[in-house]
C-alpha cells in the first residue's frame, strides 16, 4: 500500500490545552505573515475550535506524516481564515492577524461571521502587544487555500 506523506504541526490552545494538527503551508502563512518568539517557542493568534477563545498559542515543530492512502482525506468541510482584530489602542495601527480553522457548510465568509460572534479573547494581541478590542470586531477576513 502506497502511503502519502503529509508535513503538519500541532498549535496548542493557551486557554484549552487541546492541539489542532494543521498543515504546514497554513501556518507558514501565518507565521510570515505575524508570530512571536517567546522562551516557550513560536506563537500565533489562534481562534480555538474547540472552546472558541483567542489566544497566543505555541506551535510545535512540525512532523512528516506517513499515511496511508485509504485514511488520508482532505477535511472539505473545513475552511482556514486570516482573519484582521483591531486592538484596544485606538491610535494603533497595526491589527491582530488571527488563524481560525472553520467548518462550514454555506458561503465560507456568512459561516466566518456567525462563528466569530461566539469568539472570547484571552490572550491574542497585536504586534505592538495591545489586547484586542472589546467587544470583538471583525475586521478583514482572508481565505487560505489548502
Amino acid at each position: 500500500m502506497d502511503d502519502l506523506a503529509v508535513f503538519v504541526r500541532n498549535v496548542q490552545c493557551s486557554n484549552c490545552g487541546g492541539q489542532t494538527a494543521l498543515p504546514d503551508t497554513i501556518l507558514e502563512q501565518t507565521i510570515q505573515r505575524q508570530s512571536v518568539w517567546t522562551e516557550a517557542g513560536r506563537q500565533v493568534n489562534f481562534a480555538c475550535p474547540g472552546c472558541n477563545t483567542l489566544t497566543r498559542s505555541l506551535v510545535f515543530p512540525g512532523a512528516l506524516l506517513a499515511l496511508p492512502k485509504g485514511l488520508y482525506r482532505d477535511p472539505d468541510d473545513l475552511g482556514f481564515y486570516l482573519v484582521s482584530l483591531p486592538c484596544e489602542n485606538k491610535d494603533c495601527e497595526s491589527p491582530a492577524i488571527v488563524l481560525a480553522a472553520v467548518k462550514y457548510d454555506k458561503e465560507p465568509g456568512i459561516v466566518l461571521v456567525e462563528v466569530a460572534r461566539h469568539w472570547r479573547n484571552r490572550s491574542a494581541q497585536c504586534p505592538k502587544e495591545h489586547l484586542l478590542k472589546e467587544p470583538l470586531e471583525m475586521g478583514n477576513w482572508l481565505r487560505l487555500p489548502k
